[in-house]
């Protein structure tokens, strides 16, 4: 734990410039708005200095006698001197004059309005407005020497502070409007409250009764704060959070705005007329009545406390912020002081004040879903030490080689001495007041000290001073980092160093993975996992925790969580087949990709527990029911491991994988089957023309299916090629004539034999005849030597020259062929003809039939025209 440090950054005169400068007191400091230039007043002479390097970039002649006052414009443009000439001078930011004003007084105050650049000039008897705008400057008298003066933030009250005690408010065109009469001695120095977040103006007034008082706008107190000195400079600096105050105490001293004294800034030789802050930065400049400009730094370190995902950090001096890393709950503790240090521990947060020490105890309160706090005790006494270390009972304190055990109430009760300068101490957990402490000392030793017992533990010598100290989580791993910036890691059973990397400044095991260490370098964090390479992050500085794939950084001041992809690790498991590990790794946090590829890989090394809880992370019930499955073979002892990876495979889509397997489990059965459900009808094939005679396997078969299936699925073309394929030419004929594709039917036709397939020719053949396709109707008849099928054929065609050659050939047909012949001819109006051919087919009865008919019609027919 650092505190506040304030650091010389330069001051005047330097000691090659005391021969030539005479020093005076230094009566003001003034800074540019920007933060690019600093005013000196000293004796007569204003000095324009760069605010970096300390150096004098112009002196200013102009003043007759003593300056007092120096005051720059908000918008940096100008500034103005006034002194013991009695004269107010404005000058442009180069240094150069641009006009002058008198009073009636010496000037002793100066302030130009923040918002309107409105310029007040103050005296013992009287006070200045002044504005471009005006052709002369306003004045009006006072009964009170006026010793200094403010404007509000919004430029709307200027505040005069009196010799006579009085605050007098005015307005913008300085009527007043209102007189605090409390105070009872000089009011020397006052500022308001710059920052515009806070809800009223709030003035602070030193007083040289030894007091700072702050005032609402509306004149009343709100509180009083006793000083142990005259203060002569009030500032607030940092938006308003702090003030920068100095006086007869010969100190400048941080205070918080709502007064509250923090820590000394600097001390002197004598008393600090003016203490300035620089804008927007931590620099404060001191002058001082011997005649000296300081120039601090002030470097404000971090005070927290770190254990687990539990942080503590003191904000704006007086609060403690206790946050939860990981959720990102966090409250507020408003201390009302000082925080010097701060340690937590399961709950428990101990603040160390310059004249106490809270104990805490921090809970979530589920009902209102915030982090909440309570006071379990106070200790009411001033206590010095450099770490402060909180248990679940218990605060240790370390000061030097000592560290000293404290109950809740104050009491001592323990105390050890260590051989040399403790650098480090961590609580490491155990039961209540039964907690290990790990310390680290400057000679190099690493012991573990039990708050119940009087003695340390020596765990192991290293060679350099320890800088920090993690161990792992199963207590068999020490981590050290040293001031030589070496990582080194020891096996705490045999004592020697297993690891060791150099360019580390921080280091942090996991604490939810024993074999997980990180560190950091500055700019790269570097995650070690067991004996495998390191993987490499960006980051900038130190790594104060790690747990599961989070790392807790610290760069500067503020504290961040790094989320850290464990795929690396996970892989590197997968991998050397250790899916236990990997399962470890993978519940620290990774992505649902990598938990699928860990279940894939732990279910194809049958490691079926591990494949099981990682498909229920992804919620993949279909492999959940597949690892059902396995699980009741293994119990029924019907176990086969190329049968187990054939299925996983198919499950994944490997169906070439998948075929193998079955193939190898003896059993192609299950491959062309599957094959054949995906419509892999070629790979089935070769399956089954490979193995197929040693195994029983029809290719047949397989057509047949694929055939069925493609009938099933509309494709009837396909399906009837199929069917042919593999021999059921019922099927494909049927097909073919359904849907008149008479060429492939005509195809199926001629190939096959009258004296097994008379049956599917006909059926070829009547398809034909239906579809009026004669000439292939009758080359199946011709085929199946069915003459009088083709009789009918020809009649139906009325190809009468093929039908009288078949009755040449064939003399018994003659009445078969002439009886239709003789009607044609009859419907055709050939009736001599067709009267011949029914006496040939011996039907004269028809012949007398038609004669009768045709005299019937003639006698109706010449009725009707007669």
């Amino acid at each position: 734990y650092k505190r506040m440090k304030a650091h010389l950054a330069w001051m005047f005169p330097k000691p090659a410039h005391l021969a030539r400068i005479k020093k005076q007191p230094i009566n003001a400091i003034e800074y540019k708005p920007d933060g690019t230039q600093i005013l000196v007043a000293t004796g007569s002479k204003i000095y324009m200095f760069d605010p970096n390097l300390g150096e004098i970039v112009k002196k200013l002649r102009g003043p007759k006698d003593t300056v007092y006052c120096l005051a720059y414009s908000a918008d940096g443009k100008r500034f103005a001197s006034g002194g013991a000439d009695n004269h107010v001078i404005i000058w442009s930011n180069t240094g150069d004059g641009v006009l002058k004003y008198p009073h009636m007084d010496s000037i002793l105050c100066l302030a130009y309005n923040p918002v309107t650049q409105q310029l007040a000039s103050c005296t013992a008897s009287d006070f200045g407005l002044w504005s471009r705008e005006q052709v002369e400057v306003n004045k009006f008298k006072v009964t009170s020497k006026i010793l200094c003066c403010s404007w509000t933030t919004d430029g709307q009250q200027l505040a005069l502070g009196h010799f006579d005690g009085t605050i007098s408010i005015r307005d913008r065109e300085g009527t007043e409007k209102l007189k605090i009469t409390e105070l009872k001695a000089p009011v020397w120095c006052m500022s308001w409250n710059p920052s515009r977040d806070e809800p009223y103006e709030v003035l602070a007034a030193g007083c040289w009764d030894q007091t700072l008082n702050f005032f609402h706008l509306s004149g009343k107190r709100i509180c009083k704060r006793d000083l142990d000195f005259d203060p002569c400079s009030i500032n607030y600096f940092n938006n308003g959070e702090y003030m920068v105050i100095a006086g007869s105490n010969k100190k400048a001293t941080l205070w918080k705005k709502e007064g509250i004294k923090l820590c000394d800034i600097c001390e002197t030789s004598n008393w600090i007329w003016s203490a300035k802050p620089r804008p927007n930065d931590n620099y404060v400049a001191v002058g001082t009545e011997d005649g000296d400009v300081k120039v601090y730094q002030l470097m404000f370190s971090t005070v927290h406390g770190l254990h687990e995902d539990q942080y503590a950090y003191r904000s704006l001096m007086t609060d403690v912020v206790v946050q939860d890393l990981v959720t990102e709950n966090h409250l507020r503790i408003r201390c009302k002081d000082y925080v010097k240090r701060i340690a937590v521990y399961k709950g428990r947060l101990a603040v160390q004040l310059p004249e106490k020490v809270y104990i805490y105890d921090i809970f979530f309160d589920e009902n209102e879903g915030l982090m909440q706090f309570h006071i379990r005790s106070r200790i009411q006494k001033k206590i010095e030490c450099n770490l402060l270390v909180v248990t679940s009972h218990h605060i240790i304190l370390c000061l030097d080689r000592k560290l000293q055990l404290f109950d809740f109430k104050g009491v001592k009760e323990r105390e050890w001495t260590m051989e040399s300068v403790i650098r480090y101490i961590k609580v490491i957990g155990g039961p209540p007041e039964r907690e290990a402490l790990l310390v680290g000392l400057k000679n190099g030793v690493v012991c573990k000290i039990f708050i119940d017992n009087p003695f340390p533990i020596q765990l192991l010598k290293h060679s350099s001073a320890i800088r920090c100290l993690d161990l792992s989580l199963n207590r068999d791993k020490l981590a050290v980092v040293d001031e030589k910036s070496t990582c080194s890691v020891y096996d705490l059973k045999t004592k020697q160093y297993t690891f060791q990397e150099r360019t580390a400044n921080s280091v942090a095991w996991n604490s939810a993975y024993d074999d997980m260490l990180c560190y950091s370098s500055g700019t790269v964090l570097n995650i070690k996992t067991s004996n495998f390479p390191i993987n490499q992050h960006k980051f900038k500085g130190f790594v104060v925790g790690f747990k599961a794939s989070k790392v807790f950084g610290l760069h500067f001041v503020n504290m961040s969580t790094i989320d850290i992809p464990q795929s690396a690790s996970l892989h590197r498991y997968i991998q050397n087949e250790d899916f236990k590990s990997a399962y470890k790794v993978a519940c620290l946090g990774v992505t649902d990709t990598d938990w699928k590829l860990l279940a894939f890989h732990a279910l194809m090394g049958m490691d079926f527990s591990v494949a099981r809880k990682s498909f229920i992370r992804i919620r993949n019930y279909k492999y959940i029911d597949l690892l059902n499955k396995f699980e009741r073979q293994l119990v029924a002892k019907n176990y086969d491991k190329n049968m187990f990876l054939a299925e996983i495979f198919a499950y994944q889509g490997k169906f070439d994988d998948a075929s193998n397997k079955y193939i190898a489990a003896k059993n192609p059965k299950a491959a062309i089957d599957m094959l054949c459900d995906l419509q892999k009808w070629d790979k089935a094939k070769q399956i089954a023309k490979r193995i197929g005679k040693e195994t029983g396997i029809n290719m047949n078969d397989l057509i047949f299916k694929q055939a069925h299936l493609a009938e099933e699925d509309g494709d009837k073309k396909v399906a009837a090629e199929l069917y042919q394929a593999c021999g059921e030419l019922k099927k494909a004929i049927k097909i073919n004539g359904e849907k008149k594709w008479w060429q492939p039917l005509r195809e199926i036709m001629n190939g096959l034999n009258v004296d097994n397939d008379r049956e599917l020719i006909v059926q070829c053949a009547k398809y034909f005849l239906d579809g009026n396709k004669i000439e292939e109707a009758t080359e199946g008849y011709e085929k199946l030597n069915d003459f009088e099928s083709l009789v009918d054929l020809y009649v139906q065609a009325n190809n009468w020259e093929q039908a009288f050659k078949l009755r040449d050939s064939h003399p018994h047909l003659a009445k078969k062929i002439n009886l239709p012949y003789a009607r044609w001819l009859a419907e055709n109006d050939k009736f001599d003809q067709s009267m011949q051919a029914f006496i040939e087919a011996g039907e004269p009865e028809e012949a007398i039939k038609m004669i009768e008919i045709l005299s019937h019609n003639a006698v109706t027919e010449n009725q009707s025209m007669q």
